[in-house]
Parts: C-alpha cells; structure tokens; sequence
C-alpha cells in the first residue's frame, strides 16, 4: 500500500510537472517570446508581451532543437570509447569551471556600474552598521521593513571589515567563484543520475558555459547568483548524504545550505523540497539513515533562518516590524497600467498608511484581497486567465531574466563591447540565443517527463524539479519579477540535459532504423 501511495505521488508530481513545461513551451512558441524593454536600449524593468509570429516561433524552435542535437553529437563523438583522443570528462569539467571563473573576473574589470535601489540600500547600511549606525532596524526603516536581507547584509559587512568600506567589488568576485562551484555541483548531480554518461555530461558543461545570464548577474549585489549556485552544491551533498550519511557529506550539505540561505533567504524552498523527497521516501519505507537526514535537513533549515540574527549582537534585530508576506501576495495581484503583478510599492504604501504596523496593514491588504481581488477574480474569468496568462508569462518567457537592467547604471566611459551589449547588436545576439536556449530547455524537460512516463525513477530523482515548481506556484502569487524565477532556471538545466540525451538517443535508434530499412 506504502509502495502505491508513493508511486502516485511520484507519477502526479511528473505529470503535473510535464503540463507545466509543455504550456511553458506552447506559450513560448505562440507568444514568440517575450520582448523586454530593458534587453534593447531601455532602463524600464517592466515586461511587455510581444506580438505573434508563428514563423520566428518555429525557427526558434528549430534552432533550439538543432543545437542541442549538434552538442550531443559532439560530445557523443569526444567521449565515446572508439574516439581516438576520448574526452577526460573531469578535466574537462575542470577546463569549464576554470574558463567561466574567468570569464566572470573579466566582466567585473571591463564594466563600470554602480549598485542601484536595493543593492545601493545594502551597501549603505552594511557601512552604517559597521560604523555604528543601526537605525535602519528601526520600526519603518529599510531593514525592519525586509529583515530578509539580514543574513546577505551580514556578509557584506564581514567583506568590507576586510576589504574597507563600500569595497561592492569583492562580493561580485564571490559570485564569480560560487560559478563554478554551481557548475562542478551540477556536472555530479548529472553524472548520479546518467550513471557517468559522458556525452550528458558534455552537453551539461557546455549548456552552463554558456549560459549568458549567469555571467551578467556577477554584477548583482544581492543574492540572485550566489544563493541558487551554493543551493545547488546543497542538493549534490544532499545526494551524497542519500547514497552515504558520512560526516565529510553532512557537514557539505549542512556548510552550503546555510551558505545559500544566508545570502538569498528563498532557497528555503530548495531545502523544502528535500524534506518533502524524504517524507515520501519515509512513506514507502522508514529507514534509520532517511530519518536522521530529515532530522538534518530540518534543523539546518530553522538554523539557518535564525542564526543572522545572532551576527548583529548586542543589537537585536527584530522580524515583528516585517512588512507581512500577505502584502506582497496583495501587491502580485495588482495590474497597473497592464504589468500583472508588478512591483508597484503597494506594500511601502499600506505599511506607511498604517504606521508602520505589521499587523494593521496585513488586515488591509487581507481585505483587499476579500472584497477586490477575489470578486475580481471569480466574476470575470476572461481577465482572470488573461492576467495569469501575462503575470506568468511575463516572468517565465523572459531569456535573460533581468540580468542585464539590474545592473543598468553605467557610469564613465564603457568600451564599445560593454554598450553592445546593454544597447546594441550583442544585446539582441545575447536576447535571441537565450531565448532559443529556453524553449529548448522547457520543451526537452517536457519530452522527458512524457517519454519517461514509464519509467519508475526514484522521487529523489526529480528533487530539483519538485524545488522549481514550488517557485512556480510561488510566482503565481507573489510580486512579479522575472530575475526571481532565475534559481529555477538554473536547477532546470540538469534535466533540460537529461532530456536532450533520451531524445538524442531515440532519434538516433530511429534514424538508425530507417536508413537499414531503406
């Protein structure tokens, strides 16, 4: 009976999961993606929804799937056993991690950008509080309003005690050495789960080389590269501890899931989907080992919401003044001149309306949603699926997820490479090829999920995945903003990787199979 719960679970998560990718990829496709306004000359982050046009949707399309069937076969040349010269995947897996650090290093020396809004406010009071200034845990100030951002304010302070004062440089040269931890972490995530497959693991490194977004955000001052790419090292320990519940592998998981936590505090909904994996595991068989890693799990999880606050003693911060979730959720539902969900400081407004009490402008907002949103919402079903339709899509359909107005003010002279980039041809290069490499991703995950349906993988084995749909249902309710869906993006790519080699190796086999037969 156990053993039937958990199969049913398993299958409604993948078949839950492949209509999402596959509605993800028909949008793409007849949306002919989405047009961003900051990704051609522009400085607005807000997200507009391009016109049809059905024949750049298939060339897209057709790209994607040509270049991922290019990548395989290449690398099913370099590392199959009769290659003259075969592929050392380690090395190889090396070589990337080593070019994309590189890389990184290089775009923070050649771009002159200062932080803006909120990466601006952490900077300023990470300095303020190191030189004695703490009223921004104030009631109605910036960090008693998003005490979020405590645990990655902690860690710039501890940079710039180091460093000196407002040294910003030194957390984007963190971002670029968490790249390729996040890069080496998913090339032994993929080769778990190909049993070394070589050519997997090929298409995996190249498909992260060359992901363009990764290298603009290490430039962001905020957690956006860094809490995903060390949440990832968390999920390779967490499948270590799975295989082996070592000391060496508990005390990775348990480093690099505070780690994560610390600097982004959403990648709780990484460590959530490893406790629903082991509840469902625990499910069908308990096992001493699955218990105590749950128990891990748990207490690392809680630790690593708390601990921030210790690293500001003798001050007490405080979350009692925090602007309430239920606000945020008010404000996601929100459709000022038509951007779905958009950030329109709805919750500045109420907190302030209301003095600057949490539990007052929770009551408004939950009104708001009773007597405005709700009646809204169910009386008219055409807008209703119109705004979830844009409200999505408008973050999901985005190719470079905001990487690049994030980090949109420029100062001095740029080379001409750098203003290609935010205003020119690159710019649009860049927007095309992410786009061809997305709609690629959501239709390979969702070939594999469908082709796969027979197969009885271990609910272990779509971890990630359970991680990216609970940030689905997240951005389904909360503020819109296409750099939040990011994390997701990239603990995707593993599966977009696993989904190119079961359809390289079928239309292989069929291929095979017509040239014999004519």
């Amino acid at each position: 009976m156990r053993n039937k719960i958990v199969t049913f679970l398993t299958e409604a998560f993948k078949w839950i999961f492949f209509a999402l990718m596959t509605a993800m990829f028909i949008c793409g496709f007849f949306v002919t993606g989405i047009h961003q306004k900051f990704e051609n000359g522009g400085i607005d982050e807000f997200v507009i929804i391009g016109k049809n046009n059905l024949g750049i949707s298939a060339l897209v399309v057709i790209a994607g799937i040509a270049l991922a069937w290019g990548v395989f076969k290449l690398g099913d040349i370099l590392t199959n056993d009769k290659a003259k010269h075969k592929l050392n995947m380690n090395l190889f897996a090396g070589i990337v991690c080593a070019v994309s650090f590189i890389l990184a290093v290089v775009w923070i020396n050649i771009l002159k950008v200062v932080p803006g809004a909120d990466q601006e406010f952490c900077v300023n009071y990470a300095d303020a509080m190191n030189n004695g200034d703490f009223t921004c845990l104030e009631q109605g100030q910036y960090l008693a309003n998003y005490p979020h951002l405590l645990g990655l304010i902690a860690f710039l302070r501890l940079l710039f005690r180091i460093f000196g004062e407002s040294n910003y440089d030194t957390f984007r040269y963190f971002n670029a050495i968490c790249i390729p931890i996040m890069i080496y972490a998913g090339y032994r995530i993929v080769k778990k789960f190909t049993d070394d497959d070589g050519k997997t693991e090929f298409f995996y490194l190249l498909a992260m080389l060359f992901n363009i977004p990764v290298y603009a955000y290490v430039l962001y001052i905020y957690g956006d590269l860094g809490g995903p790419a060390l949440g990832i090292a968390s999920f390779w320990f967490f499948y270590q501890c799975l295989d082996k519940l070592s000391p060496k592998n508990i005390a990775g998981f348990v480093l690099f899931t505070i780690a994560s936590v610390t600097i982004r505090k959403n990648m709780l909904i990484f460590a959530i989907a490893m406790i629903v994996v082991l509840i469902v595991r625990l499910i069908a068989k308990v096992t001493r080992k699955d218990l105590v890693l749950l128990a891990i799990v748990a207490v690392t999880t809680l630790f690593s919401i708390k601990y921030v606050e210790w690293l500001y003693l003798p001050e007490r911060p405080t979350t009692e003044y925090a602007v309430p979730a239920i606000c945020n959720i008010t404000m996601g539902l929100n459709d000022d001149q038509g951007y779905a969900g958009w950030y329109n400081y709805y919750e500045l407004v109420v907190m302030g309306e209301n003095g600057w009490d949490p539990e007052a402008a929770s009551a408004e907002s939950m009104e708001a949603i009773k007597n405005v949103y709700i009646p809204l919402f169910l009386h008219n079903p055409g807008y209703t699926a119109d705004f979830f339709f844009r409200k999505i899509n408008s973050q999901w359909q985005v190719p470079l997820y905001q990487s690049i107005v994030s980090n949109i003010l420029l100062y001095g002279p740029q080379n001409d490479f750098v203003m290609s980039v935010y205003f020119g041809t690159w710019n649009r290069i860049f927007d095309w090829f992410m786009k061809i490499y997305q709609m690629a991703m959501y239709l390979l995950i969702a070939y594999l999920l469908f082709a796969d349906r027979k197969e009885k993988k271990p609910i272990e084995y779509y971890a990630m995945l359970i991680a990216a749909f609970g940030g689905f249902l997240l951005s389904c309710v909360w503020e819109s903003k296409a750099r939040y869906i990011f994390p997701y993006f990239l603990i995707m790519i593993p599966f977009m990787a696993f989904g190119a080699k079961l359809m390289y190796e079928r239309l292989k086999i069929r291929i095979r199979a017509t040239i014999e037969k004519n």
